[in-house]
């Protein structure tokens, strides 16, 4: 039997925050907030992921909602479909930030690297 502790660790790692984000910022006219930014990094839960950090991909618009594939498409947490705010984040998630990126740059090093997996990530 699958416990819930085990469906939610692996739905972390699944590797969807990538693809999701990589779709939000090169999709015109869907990042029409400039001030929005790609973020790559870790998070981390003790409860879901027993102090593992996990690297992981979101999205803060101009207002400090965090968007992320399992918010956003997964609808986790009373923010789902919405996003959440910056505080419940790093409450929660206890985010490392590696490297962040502005819409507009993160579309042009994917255009000239061919890849969307974080450019020294």
């Amino acid at each position: 039997m699958i416990k819930l502790k085990q469906l939610l660790s692996e739905v972390i790692a699944c590797g969807e925050c990538v693809s999701w984000a990589w779709k939000y910022y090169m999709t015109p006219g869907r990042h029409r907030d400039k001030k929005a930014k790609v973020v790559f990094g870790s998070v981390q839960n003790d409860w879901i992921s027993n102090g593992k950090r996990y690297k992981h991909v979101w999205i803060v618009d101009k207002n400090k909602i965090v968007k992320d594939w399992q918010t956003m498409v997964g609808g986790s947490s009373k923010y789902g479909f919405k996003g959440m705010p910056m505080k419940f984040f790093k409450d929660t998630w206890h985010p490392k930030i590696d490297k962040e990126y502005g819409m507009e740059e993160a579309a042009e090093h994917y255009l000239r690297t061919k890849t969307m997996l974080g450019w020294k990530w």
